[in-house]
């Protein structure tokens, strides 16, 4: 085997099968379980955010809007499957229920996660009335994630188990699939699209006379934006989502263009659940690694350390590791770091071994933040970067005096440095990595 080709098959299984922490799953979980169980009480539509009313289950099917059993796909080899009577539709939504609250905090997870995706499969083949792209999207997310190992982080499951060894790492095939699911919805979706009716418009006249647009929110985009306002932004927006959401660099930029996209499908439009579910389905692009990102504080600094300790309020995946640059064995850990640069600004090291200081390094942390994380996209806007990187500057230069610390005063707890099962130790063997490559090439 040449070493091209050789190349090739490696670069194929790392890209499919390289291991990963469990992080973004057991967040998928959590997150699609609640989209779930909206679905299952009828708690979404913003587009009907003045008469939101829960149902404690809602049923799909009543004896007036019963599914004809004979619209059924003619499946091979599974003809013999009877379709679901209204009992059965009844008893499966309060099945579902029960389910999904197990399923979203992460109790009997192995066994939970099967079950949905047996009935959301059962249910899907049984009739052609069931077609809706939000069941389908479930099905999908629930048989993939039935293989995978989701329960292994924030769930009960994880807190019984009370093991002092730390999960290892996965595969990342389930990460994959569902991320090849998402580019593949955008990417038909927008093919579908490039036609006449949504480059003219008209697709949204058509929508707004048969009353698919409504809600109070309807009037109101319809006169700022008018139909052609709302068809092309949304044919732009799903192909950049297709390619965007897998470049790094693009990524925040197309998640905030995904949910603004998908909130506001949501407002003026009855798409259940969807919206929702693949706004959940986006933390499979985010690697949020408990512990990986490093900030390296100054520890004789009050004005630091009162905001590393606002930092650990809002950091409730705990993906930051807070560590005092002026403790020795901190230091000894990054030698390539040059004291003076340290006392100048904040320097944050990122999972994939990056170096951000200053304003950046504070982007990047408010970043990983779940109340602050949506926000923090205006922090990346053009612009935004020279004008707090100055406004950073005036605040380092004066965070000295009462803020200061003496000599020999303690602001800030040494970190356990010795601790050879932290996490943030992953993120510096990166590091090393990298600077050993930027010293060869130099």
């Amino acid at each position: 085997m040449n070493g091209a080709r050789r190349g090739w098959i490696d670069a194929w299984n790392r890209f499919w099968f390289a291991e990963a922490h469990t992080h973004s799953l057991g967040l998928l979980r959590i997150f699609l379980g609640i989209t779930l169980l909206m679905r299952q009480t009828r708690m979404y539509g913003l587009h009907r955010i003045d008469r939101f009313r829960a149902y404690i289950p809602r049923y799909e099917y009543d004896e007036s809007a019963m599914p004809d059993p004979d619209f059924a796909m003619p499946w091979p080899l599974l003809e013999w499957v009877p379709a679901p009577s209204l009992w059965v539709y009844h008893r499966l939504d309060e099945l579902v229920l029960v389910l999904a609250a197990l399923f979203t905090v992460g109790l009997f997870t192995r066994i939970v996660t099967p079950l949905l995706a047996i009935i959301f499969i059962y249910t899907l083949a049984a009739s052609q009335v069931n077609y809706y792209h939000h069941f389908w999207l479930f099905t999908a997310a629930f048989t993939v994630l039935a293989f995978s190992h989701c329960g292994e982080r924030f769930s009960l499951d994880a807190y019984l188990r009370a093991s002092e060894t730390p999960p290892p790492k996965r595969s990342r095939l389930p990460l994959r699939l569902l991320q090849t699911l998402i580019s593949m919805v955008y990417f038909f979706s927008c093919l579908a699209k490039l036609n006449s009716g949504w480059f003219s418009g008209d697709i949204m006249r058509i929508f707004d006379e048969s009353g698919s647009i409504r809600g109070p929110f309807a009037p109101l985009f319809l006169k700022v934006l008018g139909y052609q306002g709302l068809s092309l932004p949304t044919l732009l927006a799903e192909g950049f989502l297709a390619v965007a959401l897998w470049h790094p660099r693009l990524r925040r930029t197309a998640i905030a263009v995904g949910v603004m996209l998908h909130l506001g499908i949501d407002m003026l439009m009855a798409v259940r659940t969807f919206s929702f579910q693949m706004l959940a389905m986006y933390i499979v692009f985010i690697d949020p690694g408990a512990g990986r990102t490093i900030a390296l504080i100054d520890g004789h600094c009050r004005l630091c350390r009162r905001s590393s300790r606002i930092g650990r309020l809002l950091d409730w995946l705990r993906r930051i590791s807070w560590l005092d640059f002026r403790d020795e064995q901190v230091r000894a850990l990054v030698p390539s770091l040059a004291l003076p640069e340290l006392e100048q600004q904040m320097t944050v090291i990122t999972a994939d071994g990056r170096v951000h200081r200053g304003f950046h390094a504070w982007r990047e942390i408010v970043a990983r933040f779940p109340l602050t994380f949506i926000p923090s996209v205006l922090l990346w806007v053009p612009g935004a970067g020279r004008i707090g990187q100055r406004l950073y500057g005036v605040a380092a230069r004066h965070r000295f005096g009462r803020s200061a610390c003496r000599p020999g005063d303690t602001c800030v707890s040494p970190p356990d440095a010795t601790d050879p099962r932290a996490p943030w130790r992953e993120t510096l063997v990166t590091f090393g990595e990298i600077d050993d490559a930027h010293a060869a090439r130099s």
